[in-house]
């Protein structure tokens, strides 16, 4: 005896038919990546620490405004400031300053 199907059955049926086989590359690319992806996700630690309410507001804020989670938003602003990608803002306008000031600056445009 066959059983018949649901609705949610009938459609993910009617949506195999739909599907395009990967080519061999394609299939090796997305396994890569797969693995990738779970290999950054086992180096991945848990952390915990306190920070004031204010800050995390804020953080959330601007991880809001960035598109991002607020956990994804702190990684990446910690990654950027171990790796040294991530600057003090009046370090960066005082070094400028200085560059714009002086005669060598103006004299390569």
């Amino acid at each position: 005896m066959k059983n018949k199907l649901t609705n949610y059955e009938k459609k993910i049926e009617a949506s195999v038919e739909k599907w395009i086989e990967a080519s061999k590359s394609e299939l090796k690319e997305l396994q890569k990546n797969a693995k990738n992806s779970l290999a950054a996700k086992k180096k991945a630690a848990r952390i915990s620490f306190r920070m004031s309410l204010a800050d995390l507001n804020m953080l959330k804020k601007e991880a809001n405004h960035a598109g991002l989670g607020y956990q994804t938003f702190m990684s990446s602003i910690l990654h950027r400031y171990v790796t040294g990608q991530l600057i003090d803002q009046k370090t960066f306008l005082k070094t400028y300053k200085t560059l714009v000031d002086s005669d060598s600056f103006l004299n390569t445009f």
